[in-house]
């Protein structure tokens, strides 16, 4: 069975009797806490969207690409004073 050791930040794996055991297991509160260190990296980068929303949306997802920013692009430079 996994232990927290919290001196070295990582889990505590135990002594050779349970290698067998702890190969085959995953601690589900190791999971935890790697699944919220990661959504904490990505809050602190502004990386997580809420999908139906225009305020917490991704805003890459919105721009034009390929043929469509093609079609707009002499325009959208003109007007921003750079084409």
């Amino acid at each position: 069975m996994f232990g927290a050791t919290a001196a070295m930040g990582r889990p505590d794996r135990g002594g050779p009797a349970e290698a067998d055991e702890r190969d085959a297991e995953v601690s589900r509160d190791a999971y935890v806490v790697c699944v919220l260190e990661q959504l904490h990296r990505a809050l602190r980068v502004r990386d997580v969207y809420a999908v139906p929303s225009l305020r917490w949306s991704d805003p890459r997802a919105r721009l034009l690409d390929g043929p469509g920013w093609v079609a707009v692009r002499e325009d959208v430079l003109a007007g921003l004073g750079l084409g």
